[in-house]
């Protein structure tokens, strides 16, 4: 892992996924505080300037990390202490363009959201010992998954593919 600074990453106009959505950010952000860093955004070579980073993977994540460092605020990854306009990167060098194409492509085609039905079924939320005590975000977030529920029960509707 490598730190460098917010300035020194690039994201290009041309992105497959497009921008995020403010709030994912701030949720994201919030959960960057809370918990940590669990996976540092992915960069590449800039073929135009030497000293600059060109992310490759994890969007939100960079977007998150600046709204921190917009507040002032660092945050940990790993063991690491990242200190507020600073971003931990696992660098790609040496991607031909196609290369960084592809890589970015995977990064967004692999990826599959955690469904609702499928943490009701691996009952990840009941683990949760008190809703209410673990903040008012975490009881937002609950009540919008048994809405959820209550919509999938009454329509019969479990994905939306």
């Amino acid at each position: 892992m490598l730190t460098i600074p917010l300035t020194a990453l690039v994201i290009p106009p041309n992105r497959q996924r497009g921008a995020p959505e403010a709030e994912a950010v701030a949720a994201l952000a919030d959960s960057i505080e809370r918990h940590g860093l669990l996976h540092p955004p992915v960069v590449g070579d800039d073929p135009e300037a030497p000293d600059r980073w060109v992310l490759r993977a994890g969007h939100t994540r960079l977007l998150a990390i600046q709204l921190l460092a917009s507040q002032g605020q660092g945050f940990r990854c790993g063991d690491a202490t990242i200190l507020a306009g600073q971003c931990p990167v696992l660098p790609m060098t040496d991607l031909s363009p196609l290369q960084a194409f592809e890589v970015e492509l995977e990064e967004n085609v692999r990826r599959s959201a955690l469904g609702i039905l499928s943490c009701l079924a691996n009952k990840t939320l009941h683990q949760l010992p008190n809703v209410e005590a673990a903040g008012p975000k975490v009881k937002k977030l609950w009540d919008g998954i048994k809405e959820r529920i209550v919509f999938y029960d009454h329509f019969g509707s479990i994905d939306s593919k």
